[in-house]
């Protein structure tokens, strides 16, 4: 079977490293004829992370890219597309493929018809606002990562929509038993963004205090050295992040954070970084938004809160507690193979391919 992957980024963007690449490289696909052609370069991704200027060529080579891999595409049993096939454009080109009988999965790891209805250009969101809602009812396969967009392919119109949480390799996970020390405190540690150490800053005041109170360390790993300037006086280190640690760095943590507004793009999040933690033995505090309850209930790894009020006393209660430290510890990583692990949905995205 010839299979066509169309990911938004190269490896190293983690959304398409994590819903598509690592599926990829198993032995499950090894059956699969496959071929991979990225819309964007990890050098778009360097700029973008760095804050630089968009390279309107680069750009430019990516639509030609795209546009040139679809004249292929009867060439190919069925394509796997991550979100939408040309970003910024009218789905013409998903409409065509239907009305062609390419039969062809959509891929969503998160809000991204958000870019569009709720756009802040008035011109893309009267053009645009019901452009993934139509890619999605052109699909043979949706294949979501949460109930919120479930519910969005749902009312799109998609007659098959199939729900699979972004997973971890535990195998991997269990392979690595060292991991990096950040001193004798305890550590309340975070892995994140540039674009997302807001939900940082907006329970600053709380990890001020839990951090003065007890002694603590906060460790941020992938955020700027700016929001040092947000915890004067407490011990706190920024870590950049890089993927060949981030299983160590995590086991360095005693407790992982996952703060979140309530907001539309928030609830379409998959809780990655929730996952990864647990999938370390890390117990976690998050905020009750989207998928995070979910996770926290499935694995027993933690406590949800309900907007910045529960932090503190959630984080005292974890840290003041060796014993629930450890009987997290012991439960949650058996858990997370059970619901979150790429052994279990590697299987299932094969059986779709097949179906479709």
């Amino acid at each position: 079977m010839k299979l066509l992957c169309l990911t938004r980024y190269e490896s190293n963007g983690a959304s398409s490293r994590l819903r598509f690449y690592q599926y990829l490289s198993t032995n499950t696909f090894s059956k699969y004829d496959i071929t991979v052609s990225p819309f964007s370069t990890n050098k778009y991704l360097a700029n973008l992370y760095s804050g630089k200027k968009l390279d309107k060529l680069d750009l430019l080579k990516s639509y030609f890219r795209r546009f040139k891999i679809l004249f292929t595409a009867r060439r190919y049993d069925v394509i796997w597309i991550e979100k939408e096939l040309l970003p910024f454009f009218p789905p013409f080109a998903e409409r065509a493929l239907k009305k062609l009988n390419i039969k062809f999965i959509v891929d969503y790891d998160d809000a991204v018809f958000h870019n569009y209805d709720m756009s802040e250009n008035a011109l893309v969101k009267l053009l645009l606002k019901n452009k993934i809602a139509s890619v999605m009812k052109y699909a043979s396969c949706c294949v979501v990562g949460n109930d919120y967009i479930y519910k969005k392919a749902i009312d799109s119109g998609c007659d098959n929509v199939v729900k699979i949480p972004t997973v971890i390799d535990t195998g991997e996970y269990l392979k690595r038993t060292d991991k990096v020390e950040f001193g004798s405190k305890p550590i309340i540690g975070w892995m994140g963004t540039p674009s997302t150490q807001k939900y940082i800053v907006h329970i600053k005041d709380q990890l001020n205090s839990v951090c003065s109170s007890l002694d603590c360390k906060l460790v941020l790993v992938g955020a700027t050295k700016e929001i040092i300037k947000h915890f004067p006086n407490i011990d706190v280190q920024v870590v950049a992040w890089h993927k060949a640690k981030e299983v160590e760095i995590i086991r360095g943590f005693t407790v992982g954070i996952m703060p979140l507004e309530d907001g539309i793009w928030e609830r379409g999040k998959c809780g990655y970084k929730l996952i990864q933690y647990l999938g370390c033995g890390i117990p976690c505090v998050a905020s009750d938004v989207g998928v995070n309850r979910e996770i926290i209930t499935n694995t027993k790894g933690g406590i949800v809160v309900e907007g910045e009020r529960g932090w503190e006393i959630a984080l005292k209660k974890l840290l003041q507690n060796q014993e629930l430290q450890k009987e997290i510890n012991s439960e949650c990583i058996h858990l997370v193979e059970k619901h979150y692990s790429l052994n279990t949905t590697k299987i299932k995205i094969a059986e779709i391919i097949d179906e479709i």
